[in-house]
């Protein structure tokens, strides 16, 4: 056999060991069943982040409603104590309905003869942690100030023509036995009374 027929047979033999000697690969089946840890884990974090959202909102619906609700309630002592008070011959003018959130705490202003009120209400519950002490009393006196200074004519006709004070209504004691002494020393320009709400 010369060389050319040596080297064809030996071409032969190795596509045959590739063939027939060449070991199987099974193919891999895919396990539908298998569990992905990574995805499963990042499901549940991005379902535990969903809930805590979803809680987060309820919570804050919860607080603004509560918020709404505590707003409702001071305005509705407001207008009932504008009405108590004309029925016994006040003027009375609802600052706080007028001015909303800048009010500077003035809820009403009640007028009757030679008096003039300022008048902050509060519709509070004398078990609730919220107390009236003096220095929410002394907060009201320089906001008060300060809205006569920004209406100097105003404040003008008051102290020429009216005694004017500065009264804290409220429908329950709220108020601190300190601050009951601090508007009893100041009873000239201060003064507090409890006003339950029923029908007048």
């Amino acid at each position: 056999m010369n060389n050319i027929g040596i080297l064809i047979l030996l071409f032969i033999m190795a596509i045959a060991i590739q063939i027939f000697l060449k070991p199987n690969k099974k193919r891999k089946k895919k396990n539908h069943n298998n569990y992905n840890y990574k995805s499963n884990n990042k499901n549940q974090y991005n379902r535990k982040k969903t809930t805590n959202t979803n809680q987060g909102y309820k919570g804050f619906y919860k607080q603004k409603t509560s918020y709404t609700e505590k707003q409702k309630k001071g305005e509705e002592y407001e207008k009932y104590i504008s009405q108590y008070f004309k029925t016994k011959g006040w003027i009375s003018y609802e600052h706080g309905a007028e001015k909303g959130w800048k009010d500077q705490g003035i809820d009403l202003m009640l007028k009757k003869d030679n008096q003039f009120l300022f008048v902050q209400c509060k519709n509070w519950n004398k078990n609730h942690k919220y107390k009236m002490g003096i220095k929410k009393i002394q907060q009201y006196r320089e906001k008060t100030k300060k809205y006569m200074l920004n209406n100097p004519q105003f404040s003008k006709i008051l102290i020429d023509l009216y005694q004017v004070k500065l009264v804290f209504i409220s429908s329950e004691d709220i108020y601190t036995k300190e601050a009951k002494t601090y508007i009893q020393e100041n009873k000239n320009i201060l003064e507090y009374q409890i006003i339950p709400m029923k029908n007048f």
